[in-house]
């Protein structure tokens, strides 16, 4: 009986193993390099920008490399890019990942397009450069910390469209002054000057 139940037991962990293994394996992609640009393919077919090796001021980010639509920013593609002070994100795009744009300290300008519908944790994190901000029609997720440190925002408008939202994506914004939400928003509310979600205050 004892002898049945090892071997159980070492069959269910060898299996545990395999599928860590192969779990690990997929996570593995292959990386592409394009100009400046390293992408990987994502499940439907489309690229992720996964890295940036350039050194341009004012930067129009490719609808497609290779041949393939660029859905995706993914984590920390411009990371540290501190020259950069304007950015273009194509119509193509649909998410800009976690810490897609962190330190990026010299950026002044970025137009996000109404096709992204998530905007990850981190994604600006002390882009202490960014005046101003226009959050789209199309975005449904500011993920935590979206902005932390953006020190020069001023004012943020967010759209109606915005139904979830992470913890304190404007902390230290020391130069915000307001949110621009409307008093019909289904997820938000600003109260002496303060954003909060609605679903937090039931």
């Amino acid at each position: 009986m004892k002898r049945t139940v090892c071997l159980l037991l070492v069959s269910l962990l060898c299996v545990l193993c395999l599928a860590a293994a192969a779990e690990e394996a997929g996570e593995q992609r292959e990386e592409f390099t394009v100009g400046d640009y390293t992408y990987a393919l994502l499940d439907d077919g489309t690229a992720e920008i996964i890295g940036y090796n350039g050194s341009a001021e004012t930067l129009d980010i490719p609808a497609e490399l290779d041949g393939k639509r660029v859905t995706r920013i993914g984590k920390y593609a411009f990371s540290g890019c501190g020259g950069l002070t304007s950015i273009a994100i194509p119509d193509s795009m649909t998410e800009i990942g976690d810490s897609a744009f962190s330190g990026c300290g010299g950026l002044t300008s970025i137009a996000i397009p109404d096709s992204v519908t998530e905007i990850g944790d981190s994604a600006f994190w002390g882009c202490s450069g960014l005046t101003s901000i226009a959050i789209p029609d199309s975005v449904t997720e500011i993920g935590n910390y979206a902005f932390y440190g953006c020190g020069g925002l001023t004012s943020v408008a967010i759209p109606d469209s915005v139904t979830e939202i992470g913890a304190n994506p404007f902390i230290v914004c020391v130069a915000l002054t307001g949110f621009r939400v409307s008093p019909d928003h289904p997820a938000l509310a600003v109260i002496d000057g303060v954003l909060f979600s609605k679903a937090d205050r039931r």
